[in-house]
C-alpha cells in the first residue's frame, strides 16, 4: 500500500476530498493508522480580494503551462475562502497541503503568508 499519497493539482478539490475519504477507508480496512500514512494534496492556488481576477490570472497561467482550457483547475479565492477550502481538505484527512502559486509568485507567497497561513495555523490549534 505504500506510506503516503498526494492528490494531483490537476484534480478538483471535491475529487480530492472524495479520494482522501476513500483512502482513509482503505487504511481502516487494512488496519493501518492514518497518522502513519501521509495524505496530501497539491493545490494550485491564486489568492486575491477579487476572486474573479484571481480566477482569470490562474486560468491564464495554468493554460499557458498545460495547454487547453484550465478554467476549473486549482483554487482561485479570497483569503477567507482559501482558508475554508484548505480547512475542508484537512478535515477530509489531508495532513499536508502543498500551496502552489502559478503566477506573481512573490506576491502570492506574501498573500498566503500573511492572510491565509496564519488563519490555518489558528484553526489547527483549536
Amino acid at each position: 500500500m505504500g506510506d503516503g499519497w498526494m492528490a494531483a493539482g490537476s484534480i478538483s478539490t471535491e475529487q480530492s476530498i472524495a479520494s482522501l475519504k476513500q483512502i482513509c477507508g482503505y487504511l481502516a480496512e487494512a488496519g493501518r493508522e492514518e497518522s502513519r500514512f501521509m495524505l496530501s494534496k497539491r493545490l494550485y492556488i491564486a489568492v486575491d480580494d477579487n476572486e474573479a481576477l484571481a480566477r482569470q490570472k490562474l486560468t491564464a497561467a495554468l493554460s499557458y503551462q498545460y495547454g487547453g482550457d484550465q478554467s476549473t483547475m486549482g483554487l482561485a479565492a479570497t483569503p477567507n475562502r482559501a482558508v475554508e477550502v484548505v480547512g475542508g481538505l484537512r478535515e477530509a484527512g489531508a495532513q499536508h497541503v502543498l500551496l502552489n502559486p502559478a503566477y506573481d509568485h512573490m506576491k502570492q507567497l506574501e498573500l498566503l503568508a500573511t492572510k491565509v497561513v496564519p488563519q490555518l495555523y489558528t484553526q489547527r490549534l483549536k
